[in-house]
């Protein structure tokens, strides 16, 4: 992942080994990885989020890149406030959440993990995600063609009540009229 130089300069060896585990683990994923900090006002408020590591999926999926120490008021300037919220909530209950939101700054669809780091009180938040903007178009263009199946449907069910309509009062007043024909619904091509 890529890191900020604020970290310990020597760390116990099985330390350095876990660390360089967690490393080696992350780079390998194919999920986008960023440790995030939480920027909090004195009404511990978020009011920004600074971005800590990401691994390299990160900037593959996101687009973004050399983006260690940045504001996300500088990198995604439209961020959603529904976002500090989620991450909020994160870090005060150590509960996940997942989200699969439209991230107009980035112009994809991302389905997100968001899971805290460390002990209650800690301001730190790793964000798992994946860019879903394909399969995303893909199921909107299918509710789309369903959509547009279920009018055409409807236009045809109503198309075929009409002729249907005209020749079942056709029949009524045959039946009524005890079979006789009028001369106004003989059409004139017919007539000899």
């Amino acid at each position: 992942m890529t890191s900020t130089n604020d970290e310990a300069p020597n760390p116990p060896p099985c330390q350095s080994l876990l660390q360089d585990y967690c490393q080696v683990l992350c780079n390998a994923s194919d999920q986008g990885l960023c440790l995030v900090e939480l920027v909090v006002d004195q009404a511990g408020k978020i009011t920004d989020l600074i971005v800590r590591q990401y691994n390299q999926a990160f900037s593959q999926q996101s687009g973004l890149s050399n983006v260690v120490g940045e504001a996300y008021s500088q990198i995604l300037p439209r961020f959603e406030t529904y976002w500090f919220e989620a991450y909020a909530q994160v870090a005060k209950t150590d509960k996940p959440i997942q989200l699969e939101q439209y991230v107009q700054d980035l112009d994809r669809w991302i389905r997100t993990k968001l899971s805290r780091v460390g002990p209650l009180g800690s301001r730190l938040v790793v964000v798992a995600f994946d860019d879903v903007t394909t399969i995303k178009k893909r199921e909107l263009a299918l509710l789309d063609a369903d959509r547009r199946k279920d009018e055409f449907l409807a236009m045809l069910g109503h198309e075929l009540r009409n002729p249907l309509g005209v020749i079942a009062n056709t029949l009524t007043y045959l039946e009524l009229s005890g079979g006789r024909t009028p001369n106004c619904l003989i059409h004139p091509v017919f007539s000899a």
